[in-house]
């Protein structure tokens, strides 16, 4: 089903115009006072009991009244008519909002409104956030001795410095015998005032790095083994269960399609929260692939290529501009 109006769920006070049309011409239908309207709105999904009927009541053009109705001009737009949306109809937990008018005289008129998650500026992940801190305790407050710190210095030759308090690693808090293991760690390999990489607290000469450039066990020949491996394995990844033997290293039997199926749900692949296989879906829908209705309308709705599901709602004013999207990708 299309939709004739897009909001953020939660939104509050909106006004929307309902074109009503007379049941015998198929006219705009003028002259329909407020207290001769009947409404009813159900959020999708909701059970008979979540059905919410009412009659309207009056309201100024251009200011908002809960179930307000107010024709808008019966001379220059005929059939027009305002219509204060309860908050209700809109608030957060549904996906979308139907509202049905009825009226002797006129044609039942049906209003679709898509409701999209609202963005909250104050709360992340459902926590408030504190003055000067916009991401909370994920940004340290003031200094690393305290929980979450982080302090920037400036050094004297314009070098900028980033003190962070280590708490974890990959989710698994550092207690005190692995920080300590840690230090010693560093320790050992940064032991001098002016440190080189060391190896068992001993300074590397330049000699030991020689042999990086070495005809037999330097880069060269690194080189030549990769391209052994790829005459091994023979056709790209097909015989990489092969890989296993021939390099000596422990790979488990993967197979083509497992990479390949990987690489497509990849995420954050393309955007944040968006993989390879559904920006794809998005590509392909927009390009005419998947067939599209509502075009005009101001509400243009994209099926997926070959497929009945909805992947784009698109919302467009007089002069083409996409002005709100909506996109199922899943």
């Amino acid at each position: 089903m299309a939709y004739d109006q897009i909001y953020a769920a939660d939104s509050e006070s909106k006004l929307i115009e309902v074109m009503v049309r007379d049941s015998t011409t198929g006219a705009g239908k003028t002259g329909l006072a407020y207290g001769s309207v009947a409404f009813a709105y159900v959020r999708e999904g909701a059970a008979a009991a979540g059905n919410v009927t009412a009659t309207c009541v009056n309201m100024t053009q251009g200011t908002w009244t809960t179930k307000g109705w107010i024709e808008v001009d019966a001379t220059n737009q005929k059939g027009v008519y305002q219509f204060g949306v309860p908050n209700a109809a809109l608030a957060v937990g549904a996906k979308a909002v139907t509202i049905n008018f009825q009226a002797s005289g006129m044609i039942d008129k049906s209003v679709r409104i898509l409701l999209d998650p609202p963005v909250d500026a104050v709360k992340i992940g459902g926590t408030a956030q504190s003055a000067g801190r916009d991401l909370g305790t994920v940004l340290p407050a003031v200094s690393p001795t305290v929980a979450g710190g982080l302090a920037i210095s400036q050094e004297v030759n314009g070098g900028v410095w980033i003190q962070v308090s280590l708490l974890g690693i990959n989710g698994t808090e550092i207690d005190t015998d692995a920080a300590g293991l840690m230090a010693a760690a560093f320790s050992k390999l940064f032991n001098v005032a002016a440190p080189v990489l060391t190896a068992a607290s001993v300074n590397q000469s330049g000699d030991a790095y020689a042999v990086v450039n070495h005809a037999t066990y330097g880069n060269s020949a690194l080189h030549t083994d990769v391209a052994d491996v790829h005459t091994d394995v023979g056709t790209a990844l097909t015989n990489i269960a092969d890989l296993h033997t021939d390099v000596g290293t422990a790979i488990s039997q993967t197979t083509a399609a497992t990479l390949v199926t990987a690489l497509w749900d990849l995420a954050d692949g393309i955007e944040i929260d968006l993989t390879p296989r559904q920006a794809a879906r998005a590509v392909v829908a927009r390009a005419g692939f998947g067939l599209i209705s509502g075009a005009g309308t101001g509400v243009e709705t994209v099926k997926g290529a070959g497929v009945t599901t909805t992947r784009l709602v698109l919302t467009d004013d007089s002069s083409g501009n996409i002005t709100a999207a909506a996109a199922t990708l899943t």
